[in-house]
């Protein structure tokens, strides 16, 4: 299981405030849930955009995707919120990012 799994232990263990509060069970319902307070609702979101977006990739699956496309001529079409693929490698020079 990585990190980029929207539910399960990662989850809970990174939002275990908010988690047994609120009964979330994952990020995306996450996102909908009526905090009590304005500290809440953008704690939840400060972690939810680390653990997508900034957190380390915490696998080697895009660093092998580009091992496999770098020599050729390629393009990457992606609507990973993660950026996990960009992130893997600077070369990356023809990405459509949606």
């Amino acid at each position: 299981m990585t990190k980029y799994n929207c539910r399960g232990i990662i989850f809970i263990v990174e939002m275990i405030i908010i988690t047994k509060k609120y009964g979330i069970r994952d990020m995306y319902s996450g996102g909908f849930c009526p905090y009590q307070t304005m500290e809440e609702f953008w704690g939840f979101w400060c972690r939810n955009i680390w653990i997508n977006r900034y957190a380390p990739i915490p696998t080697d699956l895009y660093d092998r995707l580009f091992d496999l496309v770098k020599d050729k001529d390629y393009f990457v079409l992606t609507t990973n919120v993660d950026h996990c693929f960009h992130r893997s490698s600077s070369e990356i020079n023809s990405m459509i990012e949606s």
